[in-house]
């Protein structure tokens, strides 16, 4: 491994690195050169290789998952909120405020998140133990599949805010129906 030097490029080493082997050739004619040689590229696509662009894509198909889970509770949200027309009609008949049946959506929407939240999380990690076991390939020492810090926020900020938006989805139709 060798590091370039400040304005050379590496088609310059590379020219350069021919020029000294063909030397070496010529000084040394009783040597077999034809295994021999240099390789010259950058040391990250040596170590990394493909890994970025396949942790990328894992990421967007988790993504695309969660998006799709998340329209689905949504939806189910919503179907309820309509079934449940009648009741909110009878506590605002018997003087619930717009804002405590606000309040009731979104403690239930938080109490749903939250557990919906445990239960991604046990299985995210079973998943990644999983995952981790059908890997066909050997994964580099740097890249790691765990759950840490950064994804437990993530959890919680994705929880938070489908409770939020998925509470007040329902209270919002309610509230142009009247």
């Amino acid at each position: 491994m060798a590091r370039l030097k400040r304005g050379i490029t590496i088609r310059q080493a590379r020219t350069e690195m021919a020029e000294i082997a063909r030397r070496l050739a010529v000084a040394h004619p009783e040597t077999d050169h034809t295994d021999v040689g240099v390789v010259l590229g950058p040391l990250r696509d040596e170590w990394v290789g493909e890994w970025p662009v396949r942790a990328w894509l894992l990421l967007g198909a988790a993504s695309f998952v969660l998006a799709i889970a998340c329209a689905n509770v949504a939806n189910l949200l919503l179907a309820r909120a309509l079934s449940r027309r009648k009741e909110f009609a009878v506590r605002a008949a018997l003087g619930a405020t717009r804002w405590r049946t606000t309040r009731q959506l979104l403690i239930e929407s938080l109490l749903l998140s939250v557990a919906a939240a445990l239960v991604g999380l046990g299985l995210s990690l079973w998943g990644v133990d999983a995952f981790l076991a059908v890997i066909p390939e050997q994964i580099p020492f740097w890249i790691q599949f765990s759950v840490d810090g950064r994804v437990l926020a993530f959890m919680l900020a994705v929880a938070l805010a489908t409770s939020v938006v998925f509470g007040l989805a329902p209270a919002g139709a309610r509230r142009r129906r009247t």
